[in-house]
């Protein structure tokens, strides 16, 4: 059921592109998506390498909160604990694309350099069980491995793929999740020879997104 809701989370996300001017407009979740997507936020981040653009967004907890919550019936207490869930963990979301700068044509990266179905298989199988033991990030010397993941299956209807990662300390004494003013997302590629990349944030532009209260009206 999880996985089901983080993969509806990614088309809400995908469906909005356009970019707000700043933070101060943000009003509901529809200003929230813009923000998200516009790389003046600080939430995203991206580099190309290998003919591939690789992207790190992260998911503010405001509107994962009100995306979860919206158009059901629960209760305070029901609320209270969907917040709580949240307060606690930092969700982030990679995408893999073909890079189509300069009109470059890349084609699914499923295929990326795979000559053979049993290849076509075992990638398959990789991004969907494999994935997390690659990503990780880390935080005033301490790695942080996602406990959960959710790789979107698009059956070949676009070239590229989103996957969301979940990251919770593994116990209470881990708090550098949520104090180091910078987190290093790190994608260390077995899949498509792209090396290992990192993606720095800044804890002052996730902090400064996670504060803005907005209606849950989407």
């Amino acid at each position: 059921m999880v996985k089901i809701y983080l993969l509806l989370v990614v088309v809400v996300i995908l469906s909005s592109c356009s970019k707000t001017n700043d933070e101060m407009s943000i009003k509901n979740q529809d200003d929230l998506l813009k923000w998200m997507s516009n790389e003046e936020s600080g939430l995203v981040k991206k580099k190309y390498v290998n003919d591939l653009e690789i992207k790190v967004k992260y998911l503010p907890k405001s509107y994962l909160i009100n995306n979860e919550i919206s158009n059901q019936n629960l209760s305070d207490a029901q609320k209270k604990e969907i917040e709580k869930d949240y307060e606690n963990s930092l969700t982030f979301m990679l995408s893999i694309n073909p890079d189509q700068r300069f009109d470059k044509k890349g084609g699914d990266i499923i295929y990326k350099d795979i000559s053979d179905y049993k290849g076509y298989k075992e990638r398959i199988y990789d991004l969907n069980f494999q994935i997390e033991e690659f990503i990780s990030i880390s935080a005033d010397g301490y790695l942080f491995s996602p406990v959960l993941s959710s790789f979107e299956n698009c059956y070949g209807l676009k070239e590229g793929r989103d996957f969301i990662f979940v990251f919770v300390p593994e116990n209470e004494d881990r708090k550098e999740l949520f104090t180091a003013d910078k987190l290093d997302f790190v994608f260390e590629d077995e899949f498509f020879n792209t090396g290992t990349n990192h993606f720095i944030f800044k804890r002052e532009d996730i902090n400064k997104v996670d504060n803005i209260s907005i209606s849950n009206n989407i």
